[in-house]
């Protein structure tokens, strides 16, 4: 059985490498954050959102005080990634 200390270490490394997967996303532009624009459409909140993520991740770093968690996540072939297409973007078959 594991300690709660360890289980929350375990906790915030599994955050820190969602956030890395998501900022790594938004910065490659395959994911777009957006909010609405005073009622006449959307603003694209891509960039600040990156920018957010990445300054969350670097408080985990501070945090966990662990050089692993300055190295990329490995890639997880079972985590699937359903998302929408940006709006008014025709869908890939």
């Amino acid at each position: 059985m594991s300690s709660p200390n360890e289980d929350l270490i375990a906790w915030a490394r599994e955050q820190r490498q969602d956030m890395v997967r998501r900022a790594e996303r938004l910065e490659s532009r395959t994911l777009q954050t957006r909010e609405p624009l005073g009622g006449i459409g959307w603003t694209d909140t891509s960039e600040e959102t990156a920018a957010d993520l990445r300054r969350r991740i670097a408080t985990l770093d501070r945090l966990l005080g662990n050089p692993e968690a300055a190295k990329p996540p490995a890639s997880d072939p079972t985590r699937f990634d359903i998302s929408l297409a940006p709006f008014g973007a025709k869908r890939r078959s």
